[in-house]
């Protein structure tokens, strides 16, 4: 159940926000994906319970999202440079919009702010998540992969909620 929630809250940023749209599951993506071609970035989150968000993309897919965002062409030099904030942006606003939804919109987060890391990061965190509370989700969209993962700290149960 929370991969769904995370899968629905990630779609619905990515196509209000980025103007990008999934075109479905990509159930190998953090295997299609690698560090040669893809950005990643990372956020930690506290409160009601703790735990850490990351997103990666391929370049090609973020240099079309910041284009996107800044609502300039992909040609354009800007939307090159702003790739790796765009990762971060993103995510942010999937974690910003999930985090209620698991919890409630009573108890408040402290989001951290998102951060570029290596890929190799990423799957490593996407190992702990197969051993502990939280969610990995891939996801095609413009024929390219994302992978959007959740992993909750706390022992609070809160992957138990939804």
């Amino acid at each position: 159940m929370l991969d769904e929630k995370l899968r629905q809250v990630a779609q619905r940023i990515l196509e209000d926000a980025a103007f990008v749209f999934v075109d479905g599951g990509a159930e190998d993506a953090i295997e299609l994906l690698n560090g040669e071609n893809a950005l990643s970035a990372t956020l930690e989150f506290d409160g009601e319970f703790s735990g850490s968000m990351s997103m990666s993309a391929s370049y090609s897919l973020a240099k079309t999202m910041a284009a996107n965002l800044l609502g300039a062409d992909d040609l354009d030099p800007e939307a090159e440079s702003k790739k790796t904030d765009a990762i971060g942006e993103l995510l942010n606003m999937v974690c910003g919009n999930l985090l209620p939804e698991i919890a409630g919109t009573s108890p408040e987060f402290k989001i951290g702010a998102p951060r570029a890391v290596s890929f190799d990061e990423t799957k490593r965190q996407s190992a702990d998540i197969a051993r502990s509370n939280g969610s990995l989700v891939a996801m095609s969209v413009e024929g390219c992969e994302v992978v959007m993962s959740l992993l909750i700290n706390d022992e609070s149960g809160a992957g138990e909620r939804v």
